[in-house]
């Protein structure tokens, strides 16, 4: 049997703070919905993929100030709606990459994205070589 990929593109203004996060996972969830259903009379789609900085760019310029309005921690009650998702169509999600705050690493900032099944988060990816001088998150090595 064959399975179909779908990488979707994104096009969404910065958010200025994580309040704003939310709304771009309703579109993404949007997105995964019509890419799963376009494609089903053609082949199965099993996984879907988001660009990097899908939820939040690094807008600002130090990972004081990403930390402080844009970062969450994963899981997240955003990763849970992908896992919702991923559940309900039987797919898995690579979420594009969030602004992530780690209680074990204070004072910096990741750039992550996660691959999301119906079992849940299956695997956390940290960026390993961020654009220096313009990204300020931490590599993960």
């Amino acid at each position: 049997m064959k399975y179909a990929v779908a990488t979707c593109q994104t096009d969404f203004p910065c958010p200025r703070d994580r309040s704003e996060i939310s709304s771009r996972v309703d579109r993404m969830l949007a997105m995964i919905d019509s890419a799963v259903m376009g494609y089903k009379p053609f082949f199965p789609v099993r996984l879907v993929v988001f660009p990097e900085f899908a939820h939040a760019a690094p807008i600002y310029p130090t990972a004081r100030e990403l930390r402080d309005k844009l970062a969450v921690e994963l899981p997240c009650e955003h990763t849970d709606r992908y896992e919702k998702k991923a559940r309900e169509l039987g797919i898995y999600i690579q979420t594009g990459s969030f602004i992530e705050r780690d209680p074990d690493w204070p004072g910096v900032v990741f750039n992550t994205t996660c691959l999301v099944g119906p079992e849940g988060i299956l695997y956390k990816y940290r960026k390993v070589n961020p654009w220096l001088p313009w990204e300020v998150h931490a590599s993960p090595h």
